[in-house]
């Protein structure tokens, strides 16, 4: 399946209608700071997800004077079948309709069907940034194989603030919050290991292509142990501890050439391109178990990457089985000699 057409309509900058073909399965969109580049990128997510990863006010991408906006993708499936999916928002009523093939359709099912995943600059966080970070890869490839990944995460911290609550204050339901909250964590600590053995074969093939020559070993540890005593985690808890054997306390190790140090050892730009490893490797990982292409939304490509290693990447995540939507300052791309088969839309 391909995203081949998008028109989106009183969002931010693009107050009028606004439609891009995509002529080849990849599109790279250039144009300097403030051109709607990442505005084009956060209507193609808002649609798919209901929600932007710019705020949390949807109310805020609205075009001044106007009361709403509007944006549809059209998608080309297989045995030449083609589905869209129209999403609007009313300002003025706060309400968000959302149809595919004109009909009524919710975000969580479009979810399910159609893996997106939005990365910016920000991506070098998979490998250097803090451990909850390194921890959202497995969870995001958890959640497209296991759709209810995310609700037992979101259970699991309500139950044990209930039960951390319960200890401390002496309140009653202490040891049926204990046994939510256990009970839950081992499902997440299921999960999160299936997506890591899922994800290991991947890593190794993708990696190495993006850092050749380097020593690079994954590790995923689980933070919650089944068998803790539930006795000394509570001593613990009225000595004034905040967490205890918890799946907030795994750990997604990656080591390079017998380190962990990664920033004291790798270039912000080999940290990059260690993260499109990490992340493709996700994709290929929920690609393989689910039979579903990743949609990526990738905003700020080039930044931090030196010409060659800007080709190399490119050339790594272009023309692939994932869809990739890129955008780029004018002055950061490759030659155009390096552009392959991937569509171009200047925007002004």
């Amino acid at each position: 399946m391909a995203l081949i057409r998008v028109a989106v309509e009183g969002i931010r900058c693009f107050r009028e209608p606004v439609i891009t073909n995509l002529i080849q399965r990849d599109l790279l969109i250039q144009g300097p700071n403030g051109s709607g580049k990442t505005t084009f990128l956060e209507a193609i997510y808002t649609t798919m997800r209901g929600r932007s990863f710019r705020t949390g006010d949807l109310n805020r991408m609205i075009s001044d004077g106007k009361k709403s906006f509007e944006s549809r993708i059209d998608f080309s499936l297989k045995n030449e079948q083609h589905a869209n999916i129209s999403f609007r928002f009313d300002g003025t009523r706060r309400k968000a309709e959302l149809e595919m093939n004109g009909t009524t359709i919710t975000h969580s099912d479009i979810s399910n069907r159609f893996p997106f995943v939005y990365v910016n600059r920000d991506l070098v966080d998979i490998v250097s940034g803090e451990p909850a970070r390194k921890r959202g890869v497995l969870d995001w490839v958890a959640f497209h194989v296991e759709h209810d990944h995310v609700t037992n995460l979101r259970n699991f911290r309500k139950a044990y603030i209930q039960w951390r609550e319960c200890v401390r204050m002496s309140m009653p339901g202490e040891e049926s919050w204990w046994r939510q909250a256990a009970n839950t964590a081992e499902v997440i600590e299921t999960s999160r290991s299936k997506a890591y053995a899922s994800l290991v074969p991947m890593l190794d093939q993708n990696v190495i292509k993006l850092l050749p020559g380097r020593s690079i070993v994954f590790s995923y540890s689980a933070g919650f142990d089944p068998k803790i005593d539930y006795k000394k985690i509570r001593e613990t808890i009225l000595k004034g501890a905040r967490l205890f054997s918890s799946p907030l306390l795994s750990t997604f190790t990656i080591r390079v050439d017998g380190t962990s140090d990664i920033r004291g050892h790798l270039s912000r730009g080999q940290q990059k391109r260690l993260a499109v490893g990490i992340m493709w490797a996700a994709m290929d990982a929920v690609s393989n178990v689910t039979g579903k292409d990743v949609h990526v939304l990738f905003d700020d490509f080039p930044s931090d990457l030196d010409p060659i290693s800007r080709k190399d990447v490119f050339g790594f995540i272009t023309g692939g089985k994932h869809q990739l939507i890129l955008a780029s300052q004018e002055s950061c791309l490759v030659d155009k000699g390096d552009l392959g088969t991937c569509s171009t839309w200047n925007i002004a």
